[in-house]
């Protein structure tokens, strides 16, 4: 009997393993089971802080709110009897106002679940319903990390693109062909988030999660220049005795005064114990 071990992340996190991603194995007890390598995201601080849909992100997100905004709208034209009355040739009657609240339920709700950022090959990409999902190259499966900030931001670009758009002039286009392409739309004079100049600098947001940060050179601390003190400088006796008396904290002039020859001899001998261990005066 094989079991399958499985490492979870949070509730809103899924994981996805392809058949050959499994490995049989053995445990600690010697029971048969199969294990697979996960490879979760390293978040950017840019997409782990960031309010808004980081940049290299938005193409896929606007496929995400075409999918959504498609799917309410079909699903709007079934309730109001759309299919039945296609027979006939006659279009159901969707005022503004309906629509106006279907979208806006949509931008609200539609991305609470399902979408969320996954590590494919080297580098962080969003996935979801809508989403083409990226052929993942590496023998290791992927676990989704969803929730969080991810569904809000989606929603605030769908409001966005609601906006810019209107609602009106948004449900004229999804009756022409009943759907709304993101490949067409994303790409298109009304937005330009999957376009050839926008995909490129994409690329280079996604290159820079993929190489490894660069190690900063430890800067050596500059060495202070000393000045070095001129030993064995000439000096007067006069200038010595001056030195000697700031030396032992006495009056100007207290090692100058006359002296018997034992006292000039004592006096030296305190200089030259005082001066011990000095190589400079």
């Amino acid at each position: 009997m094989f079991k399958k071990l499985l490492t979870y992340g949070f509730i809103q996190n899924s994981l996805a393993a392809e058949p050959g991603q499994w490995e049989d194995a053995t445990d600690e007890n010697g029971q048969k089971m199969q294990k697979v390598s996960i490879q979760a995201p390293q978040m950017t601080e840019e997409e782990d802080n960031s309010q808004i849909m980081p940049p290299q992100h938005r193409c896929p997100a606007c496929h995400a709110v075409f999918f959504q905004i498609s799917k309410s709208l079909s699903q709007l034209y079934k309730d109001k009897g759309g299919d039945k009355k296609k027979k006939d040739g006659k279009k159901p009657k969707i005022g503004e106002d309906l629509v106006i609240d279907i979208l806006e339920q949509t931008c609200k709700n539609g991305f609470a679940e399902g979408y969320g950022v996954s590590a494919i090959n080297g580098g962080n990409y969003l996935q979801g319903p809508g989403i083409e999902k990226k052929e993942d190259k590496s023998s290791m499966a992927a676990i989704m990390m969803g929730g969080g900030k991810w569904p809000n931001r989606i929603s605030q670009m769908c409001k966005a693109m609601v906006e810019e758009l209107e609602e009106g002039e948004i449900f004229k286009m999804w009756e022409k062909e009943q759907k709304l392409d993101g490949a067409e739309m994303c790409d298109s004079e009304y937005f330009s988030y999957c376009s050839k100049k926008n995909m490129d600098a994409a690329k280079k947001a996604q290159a820079k999660t993929q190489a490894p940060p660069k190690e900063k050179k430890e800067k050596k601390p500059k060495e202070k220049k000393v000045e070095k003190k001129v030993e064995n400088v000439e000096i007067t006796i006069r200038s010595f005795l001056e030195q000697q008396e700031k030396l032992s904290h006495q009056n100007y002039g207290a090692f100058s005064k006359s002296r018997s020859k034992n006292e000039w001899l004592k006096l030296f001998s305190q200089i030259l114990d005082k001066n011990e261990g000095r190589t400079e005066l």
